[in-house]
């Protein structure tokens, strides 16, 4: 189908649509938004790179922040179901920028340069996000019971996919044990599962 009818006029269907500065696609993949991500990514690391040694490490840090991993951040929750592939190439868009900031050279072990800048891998970074947010509605309020039963489904699979503990993946996440936020987290869940034992006793 290549048009659609609305009233008497005949609209032109197509397989991309930018909003907010996202491209997406007909299948919902993102696989324009992340090769146009990562194009402008290594544009700019190619722009940076003869600067880095007339900079401090502060005006690198601040110009990498504003052309880089701001556009790595944009909306970056749409990206938690792509494929391995895609995925990969954003990991090597935040990897080279990392390399680019250390000084570390392309044969040196990538996680000991990203824990060094306090950097989460972009896969942790995108369920990071999502953590951030469920809590945040949660407390709010403001989450539908659908969407957090689906989220929380969301999180569960991956964790079980991976063998790892619920809990686990959020002391990963926020590096942290015994703070505030990580108990906001299991209090989230804990209250989402009794909702669901609510919902399900009623039907």
């Amino acid at each position: 189908m290549s048009e659609v009818p609305v009233a008497l006029a005949r609209i032109s269907v197509s397989e991309t649509a930018r909003d907010i500065g996202i491209i997406v696609d007909s299948q919902l993949t993102m696989s324009v938004q992340v090769p146009t991500v990562c194009h402008s990514g290594y544009y700019q690391l190619r722009q940076l790179r003869p600067l880095i040694r007339s900079l401090s490490s502060d005006a690198v840090k601040t110009l990498v922040q504003a052309f880089i991993l701001c556009h790595l951040d944009d909306c970056n929750s749409l990206f938690c179901s792509i494929t391995d592939g895609l995925m990969s190439r954003l990991q090597s868009v935040q990897n080279a920028t990392a390399r680019l900031m250390s000084g570390a050279r392309c044969h040196d072990r990538i996680m000991p340069v990203l824990q060094e800048l306090h950097w989460l891998p972009f896969l942790r970074w995108v369920e990071f996000k999502m953590a951030c947010t469920l809590v945040y509605l949660s407390l709010s309020s403001m989450a539908p019971l659908t969407w957090l039963l689906t989220v929380s489904w969301s999180l569960t699979k991956v964790v079980t996919h991976r063998k790892m503990d619920l809990w686990q993946l959020c002391r990963q996440l926020f590096s942290i044990n015994q703070s505030g936020i990580f108990k906001v987290i299991q209090t989230t869940a804990r209250s989402t599962r009794g909702r669901l034992g609510e919902v399900q006793s009623r039907e």
